[in-house]
């Protein structure tokens, strides 16, 4: 059989929406103060394969979360991740 093997790739954004990251982490914390404990890094270079990763450190500036992460989606989802399964907020997302 002659399968078609026709796929679409989509381009990964390689410029970084830090207004729109800020808008998000914001509109979940309902704008609470904690939104600025947050730092965001896009690097396109941590994309392994084509699929998106995150990194989450608090070694950058002391009292804050940095997320590092190949796309604006991954931030979202290390975001989300830090609520889950470190902050133990669950109930928030």
């Amino acid at each position: 059989s002659n399968a078609n093997k026709n796929s679409i790739h989509w381009p990964k954004s390689t410029v970084s929406s830090s207004k729109s990251n800020s808008d998000l982490i914001s509109q979940v914390l309902d704008g609470a103060p904690a939104t600025n404990f947050f730092q965001v890094s896009i690097k396109a270079e941590l994309a392994i394969n084509d699929k998106d990763v995150f990194e989450l450190s608090n070694e950058s500036t002391p009292g804050t979360i940095l997320i590092s992460a190949s796309t604006n989606v991954a931030v979202a989802w290390a975001f989300s991740y830090h609520l889950k399964y470190i902050a133990n907020s669950s109930d928030i997302i």
